[in-house]
């Protein structure tokens, strides 16, 4: 099995490194590390989970892994808001459906700062005030097989500092794979393999501009059920190529960091998560809850982090809408209680007078309908809250 695992990844792992080793030739003139905010994920639920996001179901896709959508069998719908650290806010949307055995998605993000002000010997100018936003947009394509998939993410990000602007452009490529379906996953992705422009007319070219932060990502989770509670455990190992031969920045940004997480879900209604960026530079620790009235999902995480002796909360809230849960439930409510197990019905039972509810109900022999077991084990969905 390991075998024919290997044998299938391995064209798209090849074709990854042979990305990676391109675009180390063409960076290497870089002068620093720039666009910092590919590397800032908009996904509550996997930010409470520590960032632990490699193989798991839901949004996030072009900052964990272009081949998520894969894990899901739901098109899904999240806007998102989080007022972070230093003024500066974000916002947030990312929508992806499924078609045959393709998949697609579209992800934008805006990080702003208002009411910046300049400044000289002589002091501050508060008579003029200007701005800086940064905005990605990411587009998702993949192919879901029945254990494999695989994406492909083309990102475009414009950074406005006042009046000075610069743009970037990126490709990530990710696979994904199930081990056993619907619990055991395995992902590997590697994120922002590109280029961009400077800020000023004279190397306003791609690649005069700053090195993008690229990333290589492996990880691994697990979904089932304890005692009827669904819950999900998730591990990665990532590894963060900040820096460049001119200038490294090893010692202030550690290359490997150990994201984990683990999600329970004690009610129907509600979860509540925990996790650790293990070896990252400003987190403590990570956690925030989720509220599920189907086909409705409201998802909050929370952020401490410490960034030289100065400890803050980053928060992020999303609303995910997954129209084929909606589906599902109104199909589950048009079922009578008593006939939830249904039998085919043979030609011959099709003919006798009987009523066809009597035949394709299962009873037992002393002719009682038995009800459903309320305590049977929860199905996929109810393991997979995004499946």
């Amino acid at each position: 099995m390991l075998k024919q695992l290997f044998m299938r990844l391995l064209p798209c792992i090849s074709i990854m490194l042979v990305v990676i080793s391109g675009a180390n030739a063409t960076d290497s003139t870089a002068a620093k590390s720039g666009f910092q905010f590919l590397e800032e994920p908009t996904t509550p639920r996997l930010i409470a989970m520590g960032n632990a996001g490699t193989a798991m179901q839901g949004s996030g896709f072009s900052y964990y892994n272009p081949a998520q959508p894969f894990f899901s069998d739901n098109n899904m719908v999240t806007i998102g808001y989080s007022p972070l650290p230093g003024d500066l806010t974000t916002f947030f949307g990312e929508a992806s459906w499924y078609i045959q055995k393709m998949f697609a998605g579209v992800h934008i993000s805006n990080f702003s700062i208002k009411d910046i002000y300049s400044s000289d010997k002589t002091g501050v100018n508060y008579n003029i005030s200007g701005s800086s936003a940064s905005t990605i947009v990411s587009l998702d394509m993949g192919y879901k097989g029945e254990l494999l998939g695989l994406g492909l993410n083309v990102n475009g990000m414009q950074d406005r500092i006042l009046t000075m602007t610069a743009y970037a452009v990126s490709v990530s490529a990710g696979a994904a794979y199930w081990l056993v379906p619907k619990k055991l996953s395995i992902g590997v992705a590697v994120l922002n393999i590109g280029t961009s422009t400077g800020y000023n007319y004279y190397d306003d070219n791609l690649g005069d501009g700053e090195r993008l932060p690229r990333s290589g990502r492996v990880g691994a989770a697990y979904c089932d059920t304890l005692e009827n509670m669904p819950f999900s455990v998730a591990c990665d190992v990532v590894y963060r190529d900040v820096g460049n031969k001119l200038h490294s920045v090893k010692d202030a940004v550690p290359r490997i960091t150990v994201p984990l997480g683990i999600e329970v879900w004690p009610i129907q209604y509600a979860a509540i998560r925990v996790g650790k960026r293990i070896n990252f530079e400003t987190e403590i620790i990570s956690f925030g809850a989720a509220l599920r009235f189907n086909p409705l999902t409201m998802d909050m995480s929370f952020v401490i982090t410490d960034l030289e002796g100065d400890v803050e909360v980053k928060p992020t809230i999303a609303l995910t809408y997954m129209p084929s849960l909606s589906h599902k439930n109104k199909e589950l409510d048009k079922t009578p209680a008593n006939q939830i197990n249904i039998v085919p019905l043979s030609p011959a039972m099709e003919k006798s007078q009987k009523p066809i509810q009597d035949s394709a109900v299962i009873k037992p022999e002393n002719n009682e309908v038995k009800p459903p077991d309320i305590k049977s084990k929860p199905d996929s969905s109810a393991i997979n809250p995004d499946s």
